[in-house]
């Protein structure tokens, strides 16, 4: 076997690597183009943390919140500085909170949309739930033994089983 075929393959294989440094750095342009990343690099809600742990490359996540915060605000920071962005509607400077979102208690599905320059999108979504308030009723709802059974039907006004 000559050197020509070895020659041949490392030069194949520098080829693949180059090919493989050039997508994974985010293209081929060689010019440094980002008119089209439109992503964020950080998204914060300010007083939860996001279920999964943010990545830019996953676009839904969950937040939830004590009963008592009757709104939040969401910090996100894109990517690229060129990008703009907004939160429910509203345009927020990258890397500054947002404008008070109202909360009600439950579900509320905050959609945070990322513009690149070239004016292509992506949209992350946080549904943050907000809790119900705290019951103050410590009545139990049940009574079952499991070696027994009770002398009457369970009623959470008695208090006393023989």
């Amino acid at each position: 076997m000559g050197k020509r075929p070895l020659k041949k393959f490392y030069q194949v294989c520098s080829l693949i690597l180059i090919a493989s440094f050039i997508a994974a750095c985010g293209g081929g342009s060689g010019n440094g183009d980002d008119s089209s990343t439109a992503n964020l690099s950080s998204l914060v809600v300010n007083t939860a943390a996001l279920e999964p742990a943010f990545s830019s490359g996953n676009l839904n996540y969950t937040a939830t919140v004590e009963n008592s915060l009757d709104s939040d605000t969401l910090t996100p920071t894109t990517q690229v500085s060129a990008s703009t962005v907004t939160v429910d509607g509203a345009t927020v400077s990258s890397g500054s909170a947002s404008q008070a979102i109202a909360l009600i208690v439950g579900d509320n599905t905050v959609a945070t949309v990322v513009t690149a320059e070239d004016g292509s999108q992506r949209q992350y979504t946080v549904v943050v739930t907000r809790m119900g308030p705290l019951s103050r009723n410590a009545d139990l709802a049940d009574l079952t033994l499991s070696v027994s059974e009770l002398d009457q039907i369970f009623d959470s006004a008695v208090f006393d089983y023989t």
